[in-house]
């Protein structure tokens, strides 16, 4: 997964749904709308605990951010397994 966000040079973090903030972390909604996952699919992950508080992902002010990076491991991880 390769993300690109439009949003001007000094575009503050407090657009958040289109901003890459954070090197490495985006903001749920930005990487499902990325990705093409659905909510409830990010949901889903998160219930079964394949995708770990503080690792996979970070809740910050109600504001959910992804660590891609640390996904990318995990889908790395679980391709190795099939």
């Amino acid at each position: 997964m390769h993300f690109k966000f439009s949003g001007a040079s000094g575009t503050s973090c407090a657009n958040y749904k289109r901003v890459k903030c954070m090197s490495g972390l985006v903001t749920k909604w930005a990487y499902l709308a990325e990705t093409g996952m659905t909510d409830g699919q990010f949901r889903g992950k998160v219930q079964r605990k394949q995708f770990i508080r503080n690792k996979h992902y970070f809740v910050v002010d109600r504001i959910t951010w992804v660590d891609v990076e640390a996904v990318e491991e995990w889908i790395k991880r679980r391709g190795q397994r099939a």
